[in-house]
């Protein structure tokens, strides 16, 4: 299957500390790819440990990995980079599914994984807890916004509209992370969404 272009190795040297590189975190392998073989050579320059992982599995694990990291789907300093690395953590239940043939050093048959107890429940993650706080914040401007008075001088420039979509227009860039159909999160009242091309 390797050499029909199905299955594909790639090998993590002793250069690449944080993992296996992928170019583009939305497509990271070709067409076609059912599984990856990820080759540790990390530690000794030669292979010694395999991770294989299917295709749907490894396109997850890479996603949720970015997105834990860039919850508003935008890095923060080079936007348009789309890089994204496989750590060994994030992969770490697909180890020596394959092992080494002294003799050949072709991949033998899949071991049985063992079986792992059931994991305790993931705490929220800095970037998690960051939205949130963004959330909260967001929702205080859109109160405070609703509660300025009637003389404020707020209002010799600005109607409440106007205003509104000035300070949108200030805090576009918080990262309060994204709803359940991918979508940014944004406060859904007096506050309007903002219109910018990557909100759209």
């Amino acid at each position: 299957m390797i050499l029909a272009g199905k299955v594909r190795a790639y090998t993590r040297s002793p250069k690449s500390r944080p993992g296996w590189q992928v170019s583009d975190y939305r497509n990271p392998y070709p067409p076609g790819t059912v599984a990856v073989v990820l080759v540790d050579a990390y530690g000794t320059g030669k292979p010694d440990g395999y991770y294989v992982v299917p295709i749907a599995e490894i396109r997850k694990i890479i996603m949720d990995d970015y997105n834990a990291v860039h919850p508003d789907g935008v890095r923060p300093v080079s936007p348009e980079a789309t890089h994204a690395v496989v750590t060994p953590e994030s992969v770490e239940q697909y180890r020596d599914a394959w092992r080494l043939d002294g003799s050949d050093a072709t991949p033998t048959e899949p071991t049985r994984a063992k079986a792992r107890p059931k994991a305790a429940p993931k705490a929220p993650s800095r970037s998690e807890s960051k939205a949130e706080l963004c959330r909260i914040v967001l929702r205080a401007i859109e109160s405070a916004l609703d509660s300025i008075p009637d003389d404020s001088v707020v209002f010799d420039n600005y109607d409440l509209d106007e205003a509104a979509a000035a300070i949108a227009a200030m805090v576009h860039h918080f990262p309060a992370g994204r709803n359940p159909d991918g979508s940014r999160w944004w406060t859904t009242g007096t506050l309007p969404r903002p219109d910018r091309s990557e909100w759209r």
